[in-house]
């Protein structure tokens, strides 16, 4: 995933119990969570990081992508919201917004839940939700680390 990001080396991942992704979504997960690193690097400062942070728990993962950048204003966030969820035609929007209805569109393919809140204290946080059955079910032994 990281590699179809330009600048992979700003972002640092954090991963808190691991998921596994099914093989037939990989690549469309992928490239959802690239589009979100994309957007919350472009409008970072170009020496910050972007914080990506896994968890899985509860039969879904959880990942949430936070930048410190510019942020957005209230009607920015429920715009691109709505983006998000399919609301807005692309057609309307700027082209600077087109990775949202690409994130929107296999977010909704995947049944995966995409919202953008402001991060703590500047820039954004973007919410992406897996749920269960895009996760790969992993044998005990691979969990317990035993044979």
């Amino acid at each position: 995933m990281l590699a179809e990001v330009e600048e992979h080396h700003r972002v640092a991942l954090r991963v808190v119990g691991r998921a596994h992704v099914r093989g037939p979504v990989v690549a469309e997960v992928a490239h959802m969570l690239a589009e979100l690193m994309e957007n919350a690097l472009g409008y970072s400062p170009p020496e910050s990081e972007v914080d990506v942070v896994s968890r899985a728990a509860e039969g879904e993962c959880r990942v949430t992508i936070s930048d410190y950048g510019m942020g957005m204003t209230a009607g920015e966030l429920a715009a691109a919201n709505a983006r998000l969820r399919g609301e807005q035609s692309f057609l309307v929007a700027p082209t600077r917004c087109l990775g949202h209805h690409v994130v929107g569109r296999l977010a909704e393919r995947l049944g995966v839940r995409v919202s953008l809140h402001p991060s703590p204290g500047r820039g954004v946080t973007a919410q992406v939700t897996l749920p269960e059955e895009l996760l790969a079910v992993q044998p005990a032994e691979a969990v317990n680390g035993s044979r």
